[in-house]
């Protein structure tokens, strides 16, 4: 019964990852692990990157069309996360499940709260349409490899990390950090896809994935069509109230 409700949640998880750019796994890992708790979080890990990769397939293509992406920049932050994200789904497969989940939860809470407190204060006003501030380039990319490691560790693609880094520490427009964001999760879902598939143990459900790719590819038009329309701080406040309400859910009820 459960799988009739994943063409719906897809394209929930599918239009609120290409509105923020965050890819939908921070939503859709704390739900698979409160319908599935007997499920392994490697073996939910798989599903979810799985859906962030075409999530953020599908959001790539209209945001290249409207030239939004900096590809020689994401391509570069891209190859220094993906030795972390390995590390990260090795260390995930030390960790049982119950405190998987509370830990989880808290670093959810914490990770709104910061998107809180970063709002409040404001954006800082671009420098370059799809790059942002370039003073500040290397210092991003140093923090990269931390992001794909917990990325990995959480099985959330780590979009909702890298759109406010980039938006509030490099300047940049939330539409172009978003596009820059997605094309970064494709690389880092797929690695962890195949290390996942490859190193796992547990059984993958095609069938539940399947679902949840469908709906998520048509709700990342919907998203691409709502990011034109509303505007950057609306986008990051929606963010952070969906980031704290996941947050709270799996770590008080896990």
């Amino acid at each position: 019964m459960i799988e009739l409700l994943a063409i719906p949640l897809g394209l929930v998880i599918g239009t609120i990852g290409s509105l923020t750019g965050i890819g939908g796994g921070f939503l859709l890992m704390p739900v698979l692990l409160l319908l599935y708790p007997d499920r392994s979080a490697a073996g939910l890990a798989v599903i979810t990157m799985t859906v962030v990769f075409f999530n953020a397939l599908a959001g790539i293509v209209p945001a290249a069309l409207h030239r939004r992406i900096n590809w020689r920049t994401v391509l570069l932050y891209a190859v220094v996360t993906l030795p972390t994200v390995v590390l990260g789904l090795a260390v995930q497969t030390m960790v049982t499940a119950g405190p998987f989940r509370r830990v989880f939860g808290a670093f959810i809470i914490v990770a709104a709260g910061l998107l809180f407190w970063l709002q409040s204060r404001g954006r800082p006003i671009p420098i370059d349409g799809t790059l942002g501030r370039r003073d500040r380039f290397w210092p991003v990319l140093g923090i990269s490899p931390l992001i794909g490691f917990v990325s990995s560790f959480f099985g959330i693609g780590g979009g909702f990390l890298f759109v406010p880094l980039f938006v509030y520490f490099l300047g940049q427009p939330t539409r172009n950090a978003s596009a820059n964001s997605q094309v970064i999760l494709v690389f880092v879902s797929l690695c962890s896809i195949i290390v996942g598939i490859v190193f796992g143990n547990f059984k993958l459900d095609t069938q539940l994935m399947s679902f949840l790719v469908i709906g998520v590819v048509v709700g990342a038009q919907i998203g691409h069509a709502l990011s034109l329309r509303l505007k950057s701080g609306v986008v990051m406040l929606i963010l952070a109230i969906l980031m704290l309400a996941a947050g709270i859910r799996l770590a008080l009820f896990a």
